[in-house]
């Protein structure tokens, strides 16, 4: 915007309760006294920041919450085998994502060779049988360590 030309957003009440908001550009007239405004509604633009905002903040809190209980979250997708973990699950595991292939197969061959099979035979009957399980294994990490 230069000299001539103002931008500014305005949030507006309605008789029915609702609010909207308007972007408005405002530019002064050059050969006679006044000016020109155009109005643009930016309500579901505002509607969205301030979900995704919410989103992030939520994010933000349990990424903080499973640093804090040193635990995270993983998805499995069955058809394509593709394995989604937490950055805690990273952190827990001592595995660099950049470094890791994203698979059921990859995430058993970090447990320990000894609880492999507990793990995956664990794993195998929920999916059959869509009961929760918990089991306690342990990690074997590429320094020769173990948790």
């Amino acid at each position: 915007a230069n000299a001539n030309q103002a931008m500014l957003e305005e949030r507006f009440c309605c008789k029915n309760g609702s609010t909207r908001w308007i972007a408005w550009n405002i530019t002064r007239l050059s050969s006679q006294k006044g000016f020109v405004a155009c109005g643009r509604d930016i309500t579901l633009n505002k509607e969205s920041e301030a979900v995704s905002e919410a989103s992030f903040e939520r994010e933000r809190r349990l990424k903080e919450s499973q640093e804090i209980a040193k635990l995270g979250q993983w998805d499995l997708d069955l058809t394509t085998n593709d394995l989604v973990w937490s950055s805690e699950i990273y952190r827990l595991f001592k595995i660099d994502p950049m470094q890791f292939g994203a698979s059921y197969e990859a995430f058993l061959n970090a447990i320990h060779p000894d609880d492999r099979e507990k793990v995956n035979s664990a794993y195998t009957t929920h999916l059959e049988t869509r009961e929760p399980y918990e089991i306690i294994h342990r990690l074997l990490f590429d320094d020769g360590s173990i948790k």
